[in-house]
């Protein structure tokens, strides 16, 4: 390869084949509305939602606005679902206490 136009024409071989070939990226799902979602589908909509280092990432299938949604709604759930424990262990505590 000591001869400048066959590095020339093997370079442009290189780029003509690489030009065009990129996979087209898949549009971004922004539905169905994150309140219908059942925990297990909330949960794995999460998971992709987190699995590179940021949401707005080309390889996580959501958008970030959808994103965000679902995480808020993951931990509004998981609220919910601790407030009667809450309340339960509170009143545990709180047993005998007002025979001193």
């Amino acid at each position: 390869m000591k001869n400048p136009l066959v590095v020339l024409a093997v370079m442009s071989a290189v780029l003509v084949a690489c030009n065009g070939n990129a996979p087209p990226t898949p549009p971004k799902v922004d539905s169905p509305t994150v309140d219908l979602l059942s925990a297990t589908q909330l949960e794995g909509v999460a998971t992709a939602c987190l699995k590179y280092p940021t949401m707005d990432d080309a390889r996580v299938p959501y958008t970030e606005r959808y994103c965000s949604l679902a995480l808020k709604e993951r931990d509004a759930r998981a609220l919910q679902s601790l407030k009667p424990q809450e309340d339960k262990n509170r009143s545990l505590l709180m047993l005998g206490k007002d025979k001193h």
